[in-house]
């Protein structure tokens, strides 16, 4: 079985913006953009967290008339494994930088509904999953299998058409900002509630690919997406460093993923989401079928041989759904304000003959404004449950490795915090993890994991 090294983690929706078009002055920031992509060659990660457009939602740096708008977002994340788990009592400290640069190229050379970006990170320390010995990352930040980068992490260009009913992405992307994600999850430290772990070879953190969006809104609420990319990282390699290389060149394998949604609002301003979807991966896994174990001899000595008849599956496909409602605000006649209940739910599902996460349902709840004096603060607790394939032969590609023979069949998490904001530009956040069991081995028990989150935002 080929490896693939993967990560789920989570981020939100794009938004719109004018448009009146040039179509000649798009295809040169086209050609600019795959011309970097081939000449730059960067190895590969990709900020996940944040919510809008720029990930951040801060004022740019610039002044307002600059075509320029640059943030960043500094992650520093310190785990202790109270108890059992791999390594049980140490502690384990990493970061994550993401420095995100865009350009309007309206306000640069008239192009309108035209945006450049480019996103820079830099991880370093620890991963945490190696204290606690999960198959489902209870820390997002993880850059598995390599956590010392630094990298260009995306380079696209992106255009909306037709009054924005059309919007076109092109380049080093990161899928989870366009599809799967979940809005409501973004506060929390465990990298299942960013989108379901059975969509295993979805080119996002750490490994983005190349490839292209497009994106059609019918009305103000619904939305119909699809979208085309490099899917080599099914046979380990990383996408990204080549740029558009292989994906040009017709000999790797794609990864496709399609999405309807519908936003909506219920009486008392409880506004809501909804959103299904497919993916499938053209790539070839082989696997070993009807093994079998038999006695031969061999100058008088007995030997146990296995046997077995070697099988090509070729594509893999699975689904998913993630739903988003919110259940009470405090204020709803203001439409600006965020504080109230709000609920997700998430399913999907992929082949157990090629990866180990079968089935996945996650949900949650978060509470922002909850204590009286603390709009911004919120308090969340969610709950991630995978049921793991018994195929002997079936991969966590995420690590790029066979599944153990004393894997536990399934593993559920439960992550409670408090986000405390401080201002604009400082969050702290402690979470705890409670994984009912690790399950990369019987041995490891049921780890109580404890994360300090300090996030500070410019």
């Amino acid at each position: 079985m080929r490896p693939l090294r993967l990560f789920f983690p989570n981020r939100a929706r794009n938004a719109k913006s004018s448009s009146r078009r040039s179509p000649a002055v798009p295809a040169l920031c086209l050609g600019l953009t795959l011309a970097c992509l081939g000449w730059w060659q960067p190895r590969v990660t990709i900020g996940q967290q944040g919510v809008g457009d720029v990930p951040y939602g801060i004022a740019p740096l610039l002044p307002d008339h600059s075509p320029w708008e640059i943030s960043g977002r500094w992650w520093v994340h310190s785990n202790y494994a109270a108890f059992d788990g791999r390594r049980p009592g140490h502690a384990a400290q990493q970061s994550l930088l993401d420095l995100f640069a865009t350009v309007d190229m309206e306000k640069w050379i008239g192009c309108e509904g035209g945006r450049w970006a480019v996103l820079f990170q830099n991880h370093a320390g620890i991963n945490g999953h190696s204290l606690a010995g999960d198959e489902q990352f209870f820390d997002q930040v993880d850059a598995s299998p390599n956590p010392q980068r630094s990298q260009i992490s995306e380079l696209w260009y992106e255009q909306k058409l037709f009054d924005d009913r059309v919007r076109l992405k092109i380049g080093k992307v990161d899928a989870n900002n366009e599809f799967a994600f979940v809005e409501s999850g973004s506060d929390f430290a465990h990298g299942a509630f960013g989108n379901a772990p059975t969509i295993f070879l979805l080119p996002t953190y750490p490994d983005p690919a190349c490839g292209v969006n497009l994106f059609v809104y019918p009305t103000e609420s619904t939305y119909v997406g699809a979208a085309m990319y490099d899917g080599s990282a099914a046979y380990g390699y990383q996408p990204g460093r080549a740029g558009p290389a292989r994906l040009l060149s017709g000999n790797a394998p794609l990864f496709w993923i399609g999405e309807a949604g519908v936003r909506y609002e219920l009486p008392g301003g409880r506004n809501g989401r909804l959103c299904a979807g497919y993916w499938y991966s053209s790539a070839t896994f082989d696997e070993v079928d009807e093994l079998r174990e038999e006695s031969i001899d061999v100058d008088g000595v007995t030997t146990e041989v296995l046997f077995g008849r070697l099988q090509s599956i070729r594509g893999v496909d699975g689904l998913y759904l993630t739903c988003e409602q919110t259940l009470w605000r405090e204020y709803p006649d203001d439409v600006d304000d965020r504080q109230g209940i709000r609920a997700f739910y998430q399913f999907g599902n992929s082949d157990p003959r090629v990866t180990i996460f079968q089935f996945y349902n996650g949900a949650g709840l978060t509470w922002t404004g909850m204590p009286d004096g603390r709009d911004h603060d919120v308090i969340g607790l969610g709950v991630a449950c995978s049921d793991l394939s018994s195929d002997p032969q079936a991969t966590n590609f995420r690590r790029g490795r066979i599944r153990h023979s004393d894997m536990r069949s399934s593993e559920t998490a439960i992550n409670s915090f408090y986000l405390w904001k401080h201002s604009r530009n400082l969050s702290v956040s402690p979470q705890s993890t409670y994984i009912i069991p690790a399950a990369q081995s019987a041995r490891y028990g049921s780890p109580l994991m404890l994360t300090l989150r300090v996030i500070l935002t410019f």
